[in-house]
């Protein structure tokens, strides 16, 4: 056999080898991982909107005194500026509203929402959080845009943020290498080191900000990943925790806010409590399909939305969710 055809062989054989083990492997990837517990504890509520129109969900909320569903998140365009979309406990889309911030359209990351009577809270890029009106977004025509209230910065990187009775609760998302946290909101814990933290306030819709003051009340220091959090009625704290395809996990931890703090932290030079949330106070762990985001709690189930099925992952990811779904949680 002549040099140039052993080596056409050997490549012929190089590549046939290579194509089967990357055919295997992308029928592991997608076809290996069926997510049939979390699937069958789960139940499939509304619709998340703007798919097809290219938005990236990322915050969620219930809207209790309008029974509807409120959606926060950007646009795959990046020319187009971040959507509120509304969706009603019939799994219609009610409307979508723009944001616009001293006059101009918001482009921002639009991440996690919350809401109280007549106020919602969004958390926006660099540690600033976002004011704005559930009766202007209803007064607004489709597709209209709603100003901003106020705007403050939290203090920590303002990632996700949720409202418990009338408490509000903004926290950040740590990643090593590209979302660092400050030095000071890393706290050993059982497992290590936490490396981020979750601010808590008193609302007061006529103050600035909604809060009665910008000095959290209490900080509580939570685990890597986190993308959503919310309270049960029983006071556990569950926690949505993703990034990118990998599985996401679903934490529900005991009630630390029943008990007075071992710690504390020095926050814009006020000592506030401080409270950690690790393996001792873990209750229970959920896999879950990746890419997880916000939380909320309606009626004892936890709400949990995703973003995998946008069309910015739709290529590579194993299981798209369009749907939110629910796990019942006492």
């Amino acid at each position: 056999m002549k040099k140039t055809r052993k080596v056409f062989v050997i490549l012929c054989i190089i590549f046939s080898s290579l194509f089967l083990l990357l055919s295997f492997a992308t029928l592991f990837y997608f076809y290996a991982d069926s997510y049939d517990d979390f699937f069958a504890r789960a139940e499939k509520s509304v619709n998340i909107p703007g798919i097809e129109d290219g938005f990236t969900q990322q915050g969620f909320t219930y809207v209790e005194n309008k029974d509807m569903f409120a959606f926060s998140g950007y646009m795959n365009n990046s020319s187009l500026p971040s959507r509120i979309y509304f969706v009603d406990s019939a799994d219609q889309t009610v409307k979508y509203v723009t944001l616009k911030f001293k006059g101009e359209d918001y482009f921002g990351h639009a991440g996690g929402l919350a809401f109280y009577e007549n106020l919602f809270w969004l958390a926006g890029t660099d540690g600033i959080v976002y004011t704005f009106y559930l009766s202007d977004c209803l007064n607004a025509e489709n597709g209209g845009a709603v100003d901003i209230k106020d705007s403050f910065n939290v203090g920590n990187n303002a990632d996700f943020c949720s409202v418990v009775n009338n408490t509000l609760y903004i926290g950040e998302f740590y990643r090593a290498g590209n979302y660092e946290t400050d030095k000071s909101h890393h706290i050993e814990c059982a497992d290590g080191i936490n490396k981020a933290l979750v601010y808590s306030y008193e609302i007061d819709e006529n103050s600035f900000g909604g809060v009665q003051s910008l000095v959290p009340n209490s900080a509580l220091s939570i685990p890597n990943l986190v993308q959503g959090m919310t309270i049960t009625d029983s006071g556990k704290i569950v926690l949505s925790t993703s990034y990118s395809i990998p599985n996401s996990t679903i934490y529900v931890y005991k009630n630390v806010f029943s008990k007075q703090a071992e710690k504390s932290i020095l926050i814009e030079n006020n000592l506030v409590p401080l409270y950690v949330l690790d393996s001792e106070v873990l209750e229970e762990k959920i896999s879950a399909p990746c890419m997880t985001e916000d939380l909320d709690y309606v009626d004892g189930k936890v709400y949990i939305s995703f973003e995998s099925a946008c069309k910015k992952y739709s290529l590579f990811v194993r299981e798209q969710v369009p749907n939110v779904y629910s796990i019942k949680i006492d």
